[in-house]
């Protein structure tokens, strides 16, 4: 299970580096990057920074890629509309790597919810619930 998590997890970057790359709107890839990893972090609370890791170096994989083999994201040609000496380069691409703070928020909040709900069921029932 700890391999297909992990796969998920690392798919869940590349597509939210996807809609990053497309969309000039930041919301969407941080809900994809915190909704996944809060649920993957929730699941395998013993890996959630692997987790993290993977999910964070999809966005800054995906906008590299795109950058060195010569594509622009569909808003450059917008902002150079509006600030003519306006130019992509790589420094507007090493700012994707931002992604890992959504990435390690989203994970180990759901390591701590995992910690909660787990302390409120044994204080319940007073067993240990099943592990993951």
């Amino acid at each position: 299970m700890k391999k297909i998590v992990l796969f998920l997890a690392l798919v869940a970057g590349l597509v939210a580096g996807y809609f990053d790359f497309i969309s000039s709107e930041m919301l969407v890839p941080l809900l994809i990057i915190v909704g996944f990893t809060f649920i993957f972090g929730y699941l395998l609370p013993s890996i959630a920074w692997r987790l993290a890791v993977l999910a964070g170096i999809g966005v800054p994989l995906v906008i590299f890629t795109a950058y060195y083999l010569g594509y622009e994201p569909p808003f450059v040609e917008e902002l150079k509309d509006q600030m003519p000496d306006f130019d992509y380069d790589i420094s507007e691409a090493v700012e994707s790597f931002i992604a890992f703070i959504p990435s390690f928020l989203g994970a180990y909040g759901g390591v701590l919810v995992k910690k909660i709900v787990s302390g409120a069921f044994k204080k319940a029932t007073g067993i240990e619930p099943p592990s993951t």
